[in-house]
Formats: C-alpha cells, structure tokens, sequence
C-alpha cells in the first residue's frame, strides 16, 4: 500500500493515515505542505511512485484535479480512494472516477470525537441516490437519528449520535460541554453516545444520509431550510466549482431577519466571491450584529413571519417541545396554517369593520342588579344605564327561536330582556316554556306579558341561572341571551371570554335531552373561531351556524357594532 500523508501526529485522522498503510505491509510517502498543495507536483508524484491509496477530502480532489480532463492525466492507478471529512457530492465523485480511476471509492464519515471513522459507504452504486451515503457504521459502533432523546423513524430525520468503543471519553478539563455532548443515559439506547451535531436520517435500505449541519438550519417564514440541500443540488448543476449558501437580507424577501451564518460556512462564501462582494457581505453581517431588530430572538428555536401589503405578523416560539408533532414539515405545516388563518381572519375583519356603527362608551354598573330600575319604551330595555336588549335584534332573536321552537318540546330561555324571543318561541306552541330572569322589574314585565298566553305552559325561576339551573330538568331545546349583572361579570365573561354564554355552555349540555338543540348569542360577525368551535366540541355532538345578514343596530350601540352575527345550533 502506497499512501501520501500530511498530517499532525495529534490529530486523530493521523490513526488513520499513519498507522493504517504501516500496519499492513505498505509504505507511507512523507510529503511537506508545499508540495501537497501543489496539484501539478502532487498528480505527477501519484503516477511516479505508484500511490494507489489516496485518502483526502472531495474539496482536496477538486483542488487536485483543477481544470484538467482525464487527457490532461498520466495514467494513475489508484486501488482505493478514501473521502471523507465533508460532504461528498455526486459531481464530485463523479470527476474522480473519470480521471483518477481508483478500482473502490469509499465515503468515510466520522467525528474526531468518533476515533476515526464511524461509518463508511461503497460508492460502487452511488448513482442510485438522490444524496451519497455515509453509509453503515464500522465494526464495533453504532449509529442513531434521535429527537430529544427519542429515535426518529425510517426517513425521519433528526441528530445523529454515534456510539461504539471509538467513542471519546469526554472532553479534557471541560466538564461542561462534556455533559452536553455525551449521552449517557438515554430511553433508546444503553450506551452511551456522542451528539455529532449533523442533521441526518436512515434509510429502507439501512444506510444513513447526512443532510448537514444542525446549527445551520434557517428558519424563513416558519419551514425549516437546510442551506447543505440547496448547495448539494447548486453543485449538482455542474455550473460551480464551490458554492456556499448564507441567507442574506432580500429586497423581496417576506422576512427581514437576517440569520448569521456559521464560521465556516462564512469562510467558504467569502473565498468564492470577489474582493466587492466580499465586503458587502461582510458590511451585512455587521449590520445585523448592530441592530437588535435584525436578530433572532434568544432563545427562540423556530419562527415564523408573515409579510403583508397591510401588516406584517411575527410568531417566535422558544420551547422546542412545543407544538411537536413527529416531523419538521408536519410542524411546518400546522403552525404555518394557524397564521395563515389569522392572516385571513384579520383582512376579513379589516373588511367588516368598515361597515361598523361608531358605538358609544358604556356606563359603568352599579351594585344590586336584581332591584334596578328597568326602563322599557318601544326599541330598548334599559337597566342601570346599560343597554340590554334592542329593537334591531329581531331577526336574529326570530331566528334563534325557530332554532329551539322547532323541537315543539320543553323549552329554556334564560334572560326575558324584552320577550322579542319569548314571543317568536309560543307561535311554534311548545311543550312548555320556562324562563330564568333575576330582575324584578323584568320579571313584572314577564308576568303582564304572560298573560296574553292563558293557555300555555310558561313558568318563571327568579334568580340566576347559576342559582337555578341545578334545581331544574332537562330540556328539548335552551336559548341563553343574558346579561352581565356587574362590572366583575362582563370583564371575564365578555371581554375576556370566546362569547358571553361560555360558561353556560357546559351548563346547558347537562340540561339537555339527547338530541337536544342550544342556541345562544354568539357575539360572532360571520363565523365562529377555531377556540369557540372546540369549546362546542366538547360539550354537543355537532353544531351548524348561519349567518343572519342586515342588522341594523343604532349608531351609539354598546355592545354591538357589525351588521350581521352568526346564529348558533348546538346538538347534544
């Protein structure tokens, strides 16, 4: 075995490089630096003295090789070709084949923590992948794909660990970054194991793929972008000799951050460029260390940014356990939909708000909301200055009345306000109608109003409905347009909550036959938010909305704005 070697003894490549040929009958060729990095020298000394083991890096094989074809060669002989230490690309291989002819090329991967190797790869077949191997792990290691310190499936993708009798026992005099590169407990494996930082994944076929560096990953408007994929496939081109991907500020570009890159990934994009865009480039990544706005914030391992004509929408999320679904894209994909979601609610929202009647502010409420004074003329009910109920909710009342009067069964309406529903409700005839309303001068009006009905079943429960309801059956169908009765109420209840009725959601659904209808006033414009959904979910069987359209509510309005609002129906 012929071998070239310039190495440092200390180095743990020189294991490798060294004592490998000697061990095994060959002859080492010691060369000094100049003449390594002499590639016409070094091509004509590989054909001279008969080396057929060469064991360098892709780059050094594009260094060596420079412009010249396999005509420009002498007729090296190479048994074996050993690259490793980086990324090999297919282009790269595919220009040592041709022109320095070794019978095997091996793709060698492994960290000095890993003492040498790790993991090799024939390369015999590499064109059968999309990206070169590393291959299967040596005799006597191992190598894992984990997420937080679980094992990621076939194809998945994640950190590559290594394990083995190879394995370094630490760091010397630095506990610390030895504990945060050794694994030593770990739920997928005994052994203890070394944290490479490289992005990687296994295939079907059991070989691992690198994919890159952890630490270099971008994140640009929420998906995860590995800058080693994109030079991998620049490379492929077959266009460029060297290529370095760094994410830069863009004029077009949706998300202003910029990202630094890290230092060698800086050092190759500055010897590809010439001396003007170097020192632009350099002038960048001042800027952005100067200017806070330009950073990411720390701590934050995922973001995502949206970019509008109207509005721009930033989202960082700092815990990595955090919406953690099994894949990156999967992650991509639900955070990504969520603020696409509210990009569309808010340009909606922009839209409807044009239409908005310019209200008026609300008075604060006094204590004793049972024994105020309810004033009544004929397109409100006023009590304590708070306006309750108004003329213009007719057809939104009409309809939430047909949605309970439908069932012709018992019926529950808690708040009387002005009876515009309790009147809708007797023309479907029910079963019976009762009514939960804690004001004694509504109640009066309730009983003058009962009397038009002599016939019916209406009953009246004087009080809360958290007072109330529990003594109280079940129902064929519930209507709840209440009101807050104090100032604690309507902070929590309105402004805080999905909708005033939040609480009594579950209520109702207790007191509800099977098959039982609720509807209540939603304090939704033209749908119902994903949280209102959910909190539906888990209380009915299903639900349907409509939108009732044409709302006319007075341009002083407390509590409603918008022309339209969603009606409810909610099925135990």
């Amino acid at each position: 075995m012929e071998s070239p070697v310039d190495l440092f003894l200390s180095v743990d490549a020189a294991i490798q490089g060294v004592f490998l040929p000697l061990s095994t009958g060959g002859c080492l060729h010691l060369l000094d630096r100049d003449r390594l990095h002499d590639p016409d020298f070094l091509i004509g000394y590989l054909d001279r003295a008969l080396v057929d083991v060469l064991d360098c890096t892709p780059s050094y094989v594009n260094l060596l090789l420079g412009d010249r074809s396999s005509d420009d060669l002498p007729p090296i002989s190479l048994e074996y070709l050993f690259l490793g230490g980086e990324q090999l690309d297919a282009a790269v291989l595919r220009r040592a084949k041709e022109r320095l002819s070794p019978n095997r090329v091996i793709n060698l991967y492994g960290p000095t923590e890993g003492t040498v190797n790790s993991a090799w790869f024939d390369c015999e077949n590499a064109d059968a992948f999309e990206r070169i191997p590393i291959g299967r792990p040596m005799p006597g290691d191992s190598i894992m794909v984990l997420n937080e310190g679980s094992q990621v499936p076939i194809n998945g993708r994640g950190e590559l660990y290594i394990g083995g009798e190879g394995i370094a026992g630490g760091y010397r005099r630095e506990p610390e970054l030895t504990r945060n590169s050794f694994l030593e407990n770990c739920e997928s494996s005994n052994e203890r194991l070394y944290r490479t930082g490289d992005l990687g994944t296994l295939k079907e076929d059991g070989n691992f793929v690198c994919l890159g560096r952890v630490d270099d990953q971008l994140s640009i408007n929420g998906f995860r972008i590995e800058p080693g994929e994109i030079e991998h496939a620049i490379y492929e081109s077959g266009l460029v000799e060297e290529v370095a991907v760094v994410l830069s500020k863009g004029s077009n570009s949706e998300r202003r951050a910029y990202e630094s890159p890290d230092l060698g990934s800086m050092e190759k994009a500055l010897k590809a460029m010439d001396e003007a865009s170097a020192l632009e480039l350099l002038r960048e990544v001042a800027e952005a260390s100067d200017s806070g706005a330009m950073k990411e914030p720390e701590g934050c391992e995922f973001g995502v940014s949206k970019k509008c004509k109207e509005f721009e929408l930033s989202l960082r999320i700092c815990d990595s356990s955090f919406v953690r679904p099994p894949s990156d894209s999967q992650r991509n994909w639900i955070i990504r939909r969520s603020v696409d979601e509210l990009v569309d609610d808010l340009r909606s929202l922009d839209e409807l708000a044009r239409s908005f009647v310019p209200g008026s502010v609300r008075p604060e409420m006094g204590d004793g909301w049972s024994d105020r004074k309810a004033a009544y003329d004929q397109t409100q009910l006023i009590i304590d200055g708070q306006q309750v109920m108004q003329d213009w909710e007719r057809p939104l009342m009409e309809r939430m009345a047909a949605i309970v009067g439908e069932t012709r069964g018992d019926i529950l309406e808690v708040g009387f306000g002005m009876g515009i529903s309790g009147t809708y409700i007797q023309g479907w005839q029910p079963a019976s109608y009762t009514v939960i309303e804690c004001n004694h001068e509504v109640k009066a009006f309730f009983e003058k109003w009962r009397e038009a009905y002599p016939n019916s079943d209406i009953r009246l429960e004087f009080g809360t409905w958290q007072e109330r309801l529990s003594g109280l059956g079940t129902f064929d169908g519930i209507l709840f347009d209440a009101y807050p009765i104090g100032e604690e109420e309507f902070g929590e209840s309105v402004a805080e909550s999905v909708t005033f009725a939040e609480e009594f959601i579950e209520a109702a659904a207790a007191h509800l036959n099977p098959g039982g209808v609720f509807t209540y006033y939603s304090n939704e414009i033209d749908s119902l938010s994903r949280r209102h959904q959910r909190l539906l979910l888990r209380h009915y069987s299903s639900f349907s909305v409509e939108v009732i359209p044409d709302l006319e509510p007075p341009q002083d309005c407390h509590y409603w704005w918008a022309s339209s609002m969603v009606a409810v129906k909610a099925i135990k």
